[in-house]
């Protein structure tokens, strides 16, 4: 943050506190009234404090700040810069310092500035404090007035829902809250004599719902669904009525919603099937099912209004489903519920499958009698994942494997007709045999399968590079070699942008940092969370608000605070950290302070507060299902284990907590909670389930600090050598960070002063000797020797995977010619001997 005088602001960025301070003073003199002058010398002096050169303590940096706030500043400005000292310095007041200034100045532009701050520091109790503060400043009569006390109502509504941690609300509070927010719209009805509009309804009845007087929900719901229709408050009318056993009434309703506004939903129908069953009047609903207009919808219900035992009735209803939509790509997750409920038995499912196998004459396209439709092909699809479905043990079969290449095959010439960013769902037959030969081979995996698999991936995406989970299960395979070149291509080639940054990212990154100095992919990522989140989400939030969408408040908080505490938005904001080490050497301290330790910094405090309410947590938005959301979307134990290995599974919140707080000891020497950063990292370290994603080198790392931390005695560190396995995912790993190792020790020493704890004489001895000794290890790596491996191990590596294609029982039957596997490893080699001169 910066003060907003380009002097002062100058010479903070330059390190030169004593002239910011004399600039500031200078201020002060000239305008002694002026509370935004005195916050900024309290500014000033926290960032004085955190500086390793200069003499200002944190103690004293404190007191000035605590004074000041003494003093009930109600300037927004000058509550925003000293709000900012506070993060700074790491402590947070008893009283909140906006409530405190609204308690003596009651303002409306104050009260605004609050909300909206509370809003920005996802501070869902401060926020209905606010609210309610903006409440009491507007009558009711007038349409803000209006508007904020709808506010404030809403906010409760969240409060009660999202604070269930003990302390937040006390017993009975959640209740008094909701009574009080009843009150509240209230006081609007009797003002205003329109009557309530849709969203205004919804938090009456949440409110309702909240105190406990369901029946009256239900009342409101049912008098306004009378006059107008919505579907959100549709919604909340069945649930409640579920929830409340009331059985008639929900099957008139359902019936009423699907028969008379038309509306063929299947939520719906279950729930009118349901209450059907309760009321045992399955008559009344089948004639409703058979009589509907024949959709997908209707003809799911035939399946689910059967009873379990009726074995024969469901087999037909899942045959006259097939019979209708086999041919359609929605056929699989459509039965996908009752396959995992085990509606039939496997048997008669097979029995099933083979009748409309023989049915759609699909044994002529496998044979070459004839060749495949679009309708064929997703036939075939559909038949092979309710089939894997359940039978997973068909996976370990050769017979099976070779029928998925047989499938592959026959089909793949559909590719041709494909324009850019279609879709060809011949794919999932590739994923099929690559699961298949993995749960076969699951003990002979090794880096040159991982190259082999590669080639694989990599030709059938020349008709069609858009192929999402080919280029998914590709990004995984690249991850556990040394290129990282691919990762960016294929990164690029998925268009990911948007929120898709922080759900699919982590795919890409994992070690990113130790295995390329280009920072293409962590600078995409940073700058979505940077402006993008930075920019749009607090907006968002508002504008619901503004705009009165209630119905949605709960939800866009939820997503904004998610994003915002994300692990991937930390464990990019480490590897970033980690990458700008390596690009930029010694020059690389204050663009570190400035740029992540702050980030850092916001991350620790939401993790200690390690609470289950939504605002109290780091979450990890990682989509970890979406590498298996093909095929018949079940994880499968062989072929998981070598896709998410050490270097290419996604992280977890113990892996970016413990690097989290390794960079806040090393860059944060003089914070007030160090030595709560110490204490948590190595009770972190204590747990050995914690390192598991850690590789080899990492842990030397982590373990060198944890020895500098309660050792007194000088470190030799346990280097391994280096993998001979140049085409390896741990060659680069390895050498780049013993470059980052040596790096690290540098920024200790250089981020030391007495009073640190590293600063003390007797520490930086012991790291200054253990620096030397990794500074001369970095020196040792002959480079050249390194480049010469690498050539001959792609020689290597091209020539068994042409063996692998030509004459493996498995290689030979994808059909791969010499040819493609010659010019795919033009880009491997050059990929490789990328990476390997990137040491």
């Amino acid at each position: 943050m910066s003060t907003g005088f380009p002097l002062i602001d100058s010479a903070l960025e330059a390190g030169n506190y004593k002239l910011a301070l004399k600039l500031v003073d200078k201020k002060i003199v000239q305008q002694p009234s002026s509370s935004y002058n005195h916050a900024c010398r309290s500014f000033i002096l926290a960032n004085a404090a955190l500086s390793p050169t200069d003499s200002t303590t944190v103690k004293d940096a404190l007191e000035s700040a605590l004074a000041f706030t003494g003093k009930t500043p109600s300037d927004p400005n000058s509550l925003d810069i000293l709000d900012s000292t506070f993060q700074l310095l790491d402590y947070k007041p008893k009283d909140d310092i906006y409530e405190t200034a609204m308690r003596k100045y009651q303002s409306s532009s104050l009260a605004y500035e609050w909300f909206k701050k509370t809003i920005d520091n996802n501070d869902l109790m401060g926020m209905q404090k606010a609210s309610m503060a903006l409440s009491k400043v507007f009558k009711a009569d007038t349409d803000n007035g209006r508007m904020v006390k709808f506010w404030a109502a809403a906010t409760m509504t969240v409060v009660i829902d999202c604070c269930k941690d003990k302390n937040r609300l006390a017993n009975g509070k959640d209740k008094l809250l909701a009574t009080l927010g009843l009150k509240i719209i209230e006081t609007v009805e009797q003002s205003f004599k329109k009557g309530l509009n849709a969203q205004q309804m919804f938090v009456k009845c949440e409110l309702l719902l909240k105190k406990g007087s369901t029946k009256e929900c239900l009342e409101e719901l049912k008098s306004f669904l009378e006059k107008e229709s919505d579907l959100e408050l549709r919604l909340m009318f069945f649930e409640q009525l579920k929830k409340n056993e009331l059985w008639d009434e929900l099957y008139d309703s359902c019936v009423s919603y699907l028969v008379k506004i038309g509306v063929d939903d299947w939520d719906t129908w279950k729930l009118a099937i349901l209450a059907a069953k309760k009321l045992h009047c399955m008559e009344k609903i089948n004639e409703v099912i058979n009589t509907y207009k024949v959709g997908r919808n209707s003809q799911l219900a035939k399946i689910e209004v059967l009873e379990f035992i009726d074995i024969m009735g469901k087999k037909q209803a899942i045959l006259n489903y097939l019979n209708l939509y086999m041919h359609k790509l929605c056929c699989f997750l459509d039965l996908f519920h009752f396959l995992q409920n085990k509606v039939l038995p496997v048997a008669t499912i097979l029995e099933v499958l083979e009748e409309k196998f023989t049915q759609q004459d699909l044994k002529s396209v496998v044979s070459g009698g004839r060749s495949a439709t679009e309708n064929d092909l997703i036939c075939l699809v559909n038949y092979m994942k309710i089939k894997t479905f359940i039978k997973p043990d068909l996976y370990g079969e050769k017979e099976f494997f070779s029928i998925c290449c047989k499938y592959y095959d026959v089909t793949k010439h559909l590719q041709n007709k494909l324009v850019e960013f279609d879709y060809f769902a011949g794919f999932e037959f590739l994923i099929f045999a690559i699961q298949s030969f993995l749960t076969i081979n699951k003990d002979k995996v090794d880096t040159q399968t991982y190259l082999n698999l590669i080639v694989l991936l990599e030709s059938s995406l020349v008709k069609n590079s858009y192929e999402f989970h080919l280029q998914l299960w590709l990004t995984h395979m690249y991850s556990n070699t040394n290129l990282s070149n691919p990762l960016a291509r294929i990164y690029q080639n998925l268009k990911i942008k948007n929120l898709q940054v922080d759900t699919l990212s982590s795919h890409f990154t994992n070690h990113i940092s130790s295995k390329t100095r280009k920072n293409e992919l962590l600078s995409a990522a940073m700058k979505f969370y940077s402006q993008n989140v930075a920019a749009e989400l607090p907006p968002m939030v508002m504008s619901c608000f503004e705009h009165s969408t209630f119905s949605k408040l709960k939800g866009f908080l939820e997503f904004k605070i998610r994003v915002e505490n994300s692990t991937s938005y930390v464990h990019t904001a480490v590897k970033s950290i980690q990458n700008t080490r390596l690009r930029e050497g010694d020059k690389s301290i204050d663009k570190i302070k400035a740029d992540f330790i702050p980030l850092l910094k916001k991350a620790y405090h939401t993790f200690i507060l390690d609470g289950s309410d939504v605002d109290l947590k780091l979450h990890d938005n990682s989509d970890r299902n979406i590498l298996w959301a093909c095929g018949d979307h079940k994880v499968h134990p062989a072929p998981q284990k070598f896709v998410e290995s050490k270097f290419s599974c996604l992280v977890d919140t113990k892996y970016v907590s413990i690097w989290m707080l390794h960079e806040l000891l090393i860059y944060d020497q003089h914070s007030r909670v160090w030595e709560d950063y110490k204490t948590r990292y190595l009770c972190l370290l204590e747990n050995s389930d914690s390192l598991k994603s850690f590789s080899n080198m990492e842990k030397v790392i982590l373990s060198s600090l944890e020895w500098l931390l309660v050792k007194d005695t000088p470190l030799e560190p346990k280097i391994e050598e280096a993998s001979r396995d140049v085409l390896s995912a741990e060659c680069n790993n390895y050498y780049f960070l013993l470059q980052d190792y040596e790096k690290i020790l540098f920024t200790i020493i250089k981020q030391s002063s007495p009073a640190s704890f590293f600063g003390k004489k007797t520490k930086l001895a012991q790291i200054n000797k253990t620096h030397k000794l990794v500074k001369q290890k970095c020196r040792d790596i002959d480079r050249s020797e390194l480049l010469v491996s690498t050539k001959d191990s792609i020689v290597k590596a091209k020539e068994a995977t042409q063996n692998w294609f030509a004459t493996d029982e498995f290689g030979k039957q994808f059909n791969i010619s010499k040819e493609f596997v010659n010019e795919c490893y033009k880009t491997i080699e050059k990929d490789a001997l990328t990476a390997v001169k990137e040491i």
